[in-house]
């Protein structure tokens, strides 16, 4: 019992002294700093960096923040020394983290706070700066933002990265940026200290850009990695002492900093207020040691505390590896170090010149510890040819806004560079993360924008892999015209983001894991002769009042084919839309013939038999199978004229005469005009018709009035009974028959006011294009463009419902659209997009900006990576038949473009949504025959209206739309003899009015052509409902030069 309350006893003693201890190094600690760091640290919100300057003999760490007032408060700060030289000339060669380690421990001990992130500095033997220029030019004034000087500043390092490389001639040796510094800024070529704010066409930059291998940068991540740090700022030891040797204010001289280290020297020169060169010697502190230590027989640690104490003492005292003590004078340890002191600031003398352009400079600031020694300033200044006053040591006078805490703490120009690496942590944010993708560990240049696709680029990630890969394509002919299907897309790469699902686009962070699971390719294109668009699988026809119908003829390498037939790569196809007549009697058994009529006109055997034509044939008596022919297509139908006597030809073995075209009534319809056309229609129409609900149309076929008769509806073929156009004697390789410019078959309805084309064309012949504006105004934007090959919409800024019946109004299937391309993300732009996609699949075309924008507000995720396609303004694309070329436009979007489309010799224009336009502008609108030009707002009514200033402003800016007055301006500029047609386009309905957009528009235009007639049409764009389709190189569809009441009407 007595010897456990004795143990109890002891244990208690040695607890009692433990807390003695603890309570006196607490003591000690706070005598050392002079105050609680930890409890000033608790009440701090500002956010503390962390800088760890390794040098060639120690580590110092720093913790601070910078006041509001551009200070800086060192909280704390900590300095251990190497227990071997871990760097050499710059470069770590022994990682010694637990150096690193021991300098955070008590780091972390003084302010209580655990530190993570820590910003360091390089130098080095290797490092290479590069001077380079990057210019940035825009297509119209533009105010500078941050967001455009970042990006000209990453085009210049990438400029000076290839100069590098062309530099070094090799590939072998990888080299990252780890700093750079403006030279000098220019606005419009104009030298100017700050772009941010200003408005200009053109930004330039000049900078130096500094490099090293990354087997350096390698070494300095992996010292502090294992120490359980991240590097959130790499800079330059040079760019970190000129933060505090030299301000801003002194950078219009042309002064030298030279940062004496143990190891090297590093140097930086300013000029003109910006750091013109970086350069470093291996030479420095250490050389005056080891002259020390070889002189004395010291250890090279006790040179070190020689060195040291003579700058500071008159007599130092120090014992050698002999045992023995001497007291040696600080002005004998000058003269002996003299010599390599001088050695030293030739070196770097010489390369101040150097990097000067041969010259000296006008002074010269020194910092750390090794231009601390006796005699440095005035040898510095001998080599210069500088009086000894331009040069200087620089400590506390260039630290007048760094605080410190710790009240041991001097300051003394052995602190400049790690306070300077610190605050450079607020200046520039230059360093590398680190990722790992499919078990590949990389680094990469952190520019606070990097994604998933940087690092698979980074990694050499093959392009192919990433995205959906389309099945093989099928290519073929139909009639001698090239064809093609594009095989199905497969599915995109599977990204996989620290194990969850991601995309390229997603934004990476230190340390993340990416997978990748290569994209994979669809089904190659398959397809069978029935797929053809022209193909339909059989032909009808009337035989003697009766519909007939035969299979369709086709052949394919000159086989004869059924619509089944599966179609292989390279085939020739041929559709035949026609039957002899020859073939048509084989067809119906008919061996003795008589007279044959063929749209009342007598035909020969090989007269071409159309789709939906009407056949007369007179059945013979001694034809074989006579009762059954009547029983089934009785007699037919001679024409009236015939039956008159007023066909000459109609005689018994005439029947193989090239049909003859028919003259009919329709012929002298024009002399009337138009006027007195119906009328005319009207008193030749039969009376006993009337009770059939018959009626007579005027339509225009090829550009001349003709007026359909005597039927209850009307089909396309029904204009060949009115119109002398003759069949027989093919004109061309293809047949085309368009309603309105669109590609019809002869079954197609016609309706009143229709424009009818009908013509023989070449493979490859001049083609008329049709646009058509669905919608327009800012509750939506469509429009149709299209060849009768190829067919667009540029924007789907309305309902799916909306697009399809305005493309079914112009007889255009929804289905056959070959792309939409989307000039901006705004909604009155995009908002049918995903259901088009939905429903029809239909390929979407846009600038990255945009394509981004479409998805970010697709929240139901119907618009897919394998719909979207990129364009790239100034950059055409090949849609079909269909040349497009995007271009810039001024507008508050991400990336917006307007587009030109050409095809066949001709060119439309689109143009909407225009904050200003230029000289840029113009040299893309010119030549179009049909412009869908913005007429947005009258500027009056605007600024008197209801809108909030802000969106006043936005409207009326450079970043907004297009008024009345401009729009007419700009279009003065693009009048040339082919326009056709000008349609003005997306009115605010708030802000304008159809007819004063067009009368201001209209005044402007007849001023400029000293006319009170327009020689083209000028319409208002329908808001509510598409306009009338309007063609190229053909007859408009309203009077020259006056708007279309209905058109108007509509509009209002």
């Amino acid at each position: 019992m007595f010897g456990k309350e004795k143990s109890m006893a002891e244990a208690e003693k040695k607890t009692a002294r433990a807390k003695k201890t603890a309570s006196s190094a607490k003591g000690r600690k706070r005598a050392a700093t002079g105050v609680n760091i930890a409890a000033i640290v608790k009440k701090l919100t500002e956010p503390l960096v962390f800088g760890l300057d390794i040098g060639t003999r120690s580590i110092v760490g720093t913790v601070g923040y910078r006041t509001p007032d551009g200070g800086f408060v060192v909280v704390a700060q900590e300095s251990v020394e190497h227990e071997t030289r871990a760097m050499l000339d710059g470069q770590i060669h022994d990682i010694q983290a637990d150096t690193i380690l021991v300098v955070k421990r008590r780091l972390e001990k003084l302010t209580g706070r655990k530190l993570s992130d820590v910003c360091i500095a390089a130098a080095g033997r290797v490092l290479k700066t590069v001077v380079a220029s990057a210019t940035v030019d825009f297509n119209y004034e533009t105010v500078i933002t941050n967001e455009h000087i970042y990006s000209l500043d990453m085009l210049g390092v990438e400029k000076a990265y290839e100069l590098l490389r062309k530099e070094q001639q090799t590939d072998d040796m990888k080299f990252y940026c780890v700093g750079y510094s403006v030279i000098r800024y220019y606005q419009n070529d104009y030298p100017i200290t700050n772009l941010e704010g200003h408005k200009t066409n053109s930004i330039r930059t000049e900078l130096i850009a500094t490099f090293l291998p990354d087997e350096v940068v390698d070494g300095l991540y992996a010292a502090v990695e294992k120490a359980g740090l991240y590097v959130a700022n790499l800079t330059l030891e040079p760019i970190a002492a000129m933060n505090v040797a030299i301000p801003e204010r002194f950078r219009l001289l042309n002064i030298a900093l030279v940062d004496v280290g143990a190891g090297t020297s590093d140097i930086s020169i300013t000029n003109d207020g910006s750091i013109i060169a970086y350069g470093m010697i291996p030479a420095a502190g250490d050389e005056i040691t080891e002259t020390l230590a070889r002189h004395y027989l010291l250890d090279f640690a006790e040179a070190e505390k020689m060195k040291c104490q003579s700058t500071s003492r008159k007599q130092v005292t120090v014992h050698d590896i002999m045992g023995l003590s001497h007291k040696i004078p600080s002005e004998e340890i000058t003269e002996v170090t003299e010599p390599v002191v001088r050695e030293i600031t030739e070196k770097v003398a010489d390369r101040i010149k150097e990097l000067n352009g041969g010259k000296s400079v006008s002074a010269v600031f020194v910092v750390g510890g090794g231009g601390k020694i006796r005699g440095f300033e005035e040898t510095l200044a001998q080599a210069l040819d500088l009086p000894e006053e331009r040069v200087a040591l620089r400590g506390s006078e260039v630290m007048g806004q760094i605080t410190f805490l710790q009240k041991n703490i001097k300051k003394d120009s052995l602190l400049v560079t790690p306070v300077g690496i610190c605050l450079n942590y607020y200046e520039q944010k230059n360093n590398f993360i680190f990722v790992t993708i499919n078990e590949e560990r990389i680094k990469l240049y952190d520019n606070s924008k990097l994604t998933v696709v940087d690092a698979a680029i980074q990694c050499g990630y093959p392009n192919e892999d990433l995205f959906p890969k389309r099945g093989k394509t099928l290519n073929y002919t139909v009639n001698g015209e090239a064809r093609m299907r594009r095989g199905e897309p497969g599915d995109s790469a599977v990204i996989r983001l620290n194990g969850r699902e991601s995309a390229l686009s997603e934004g990476l962070s230190q340390n993340d894991r990416i997978e990748i699971v290569a994209s994979t390719a669809g089904k190659d294109a398959v397809m069978s002769v029935g797929d053809i668009p022209e193909y339909h699988s059989d032909i009808r026809f009337r035989f003697n009042n009766k519909t007939i119908t035969c299979p369709r003829f086709v052949t394919v390498n000159g086989q004869l084919v059924s619509r089944y037939y599966e179609i292989q790569e390279g085939d020739r196809i041929e559709i035949l839309e026609y039957y002899t007549l020859e073939q048509v009697l084989e067809f119906m058994d008919i061996v003795c013939r008589g007279r044959v009529y063929v749209n009342n006109a007598i035909a020969g055997m090989d007269t071409k038999v159309y789709d939906n034509f009407s056949i007369a044939c007179e059945i013979r008596k001694e034809e074989p199978n006579y009762q059954k022919l009547m029983e089934e297509y009785g007699e037919g139908q001679i024409p009236e004229a015939v039956l008159n006597g007023e066909t000459k030809e109609a005689v018994e073995g005439e029947q193989s005469l090239p049909a003859q075209p028919q003259e009919s009534k329709a012929d002298i319809a024009p002399e009337f005009g138009n006027a007195t056309a119906e009328a005319a229609a009207q008193s030749a129409t039969p009376a006993g018709d009337a009770g059939e609900n018959v009626f007579d149309m005027p339509v225009t076929v090829n550009g001349e009035t003709v007026i359909l008769r005597n039927k209850k509806s009307y089909i396309l073929v029904d204009i060949l009974d009115f119109y002398p156009f003759d069949l027989s004697v093919a004109g061309g390789t293809r047949l085309e028959t368009l309603i309105n410019g669109v590609s019809s078959d002869f079954t197609a309805p016609v309706h009143e006011g229709d424009e009818i084309q009908i013509y023989w064309a070449e493979k490859g012949s001049y083609r008329s294009m049709q646009i058509c504006s669905i919608a327009s105004g800012s509750s939506g934007n469509c429009i149709y463009i299209g060849d009768g090959d190829s067919r667009i919409l540029i924007d789907a800024g309305v309902s799916r419902k909306r697009i399809v019946d305005g493309l079914r109004s112009i007889h255009v299937a929804p289905e056959s659209l070959d792309a939409i391309l989307v000039t901006h993300e705004h909604t009155d732009h995009i908002q049918g997009i995903p259901m088009m996609t939905k429903y029809f699949h239909v390929p979407v075309y846009g600038t990255a900006g945009t394509l981004n924008g479409i998805r970010q507000k697709d929240s139901k995720g119907l618009v897919t990576m394998e719909h979207l396609y990129q364009v790239y303004a100034d950059r055409p694309v090949r849609i079909g038949s269909l040349e497009v070329m995007p271009f810039h436009m001024s507008h508050d979007a991400a990336d917006p473009v307007c587009y030109t489309v050409e095809a066949s010799g001709h060119k439309v224009g689109m143009a909407t949504d225009l904050g200003v336009y230029d000289d840029y502008t113009v040299s893309h609108l010119e030549g179009c025959e049909v412009i869908m030009l913005e007429a947005n707002h009258d500027i009056s009514m605007l600024e008197a209206g209801p809108y909030p200033y802000s969106l006043k402003c936005r409207i009326l800016g450079e970043r907004g739309h297009l008024s009345n007055e401009d729009s007419g301006r700009l279009l003065c500029r693009l009048l040339h003899d082919n326009l056709k047609h000008i349609f003005l386009a997306h009115l605010s309905k708030e802000n304008n009015y159809p007819e004063l957009a067009y009368e201001t528009v209209k005044c402007r235009l007849w001023e400029e052509l000293g006319m009170n007639s327009l020689p083209f049409d000028l319409s208002v764009a329908r808001r509510d409902k598409p306009s009338k389709l309007v063609l190229t190189g053909s007859g408009q569809d309203m009077e020259s030069g006056q708007l279309s009441l209905d058109l108007l009407e509509s509009a209002l």
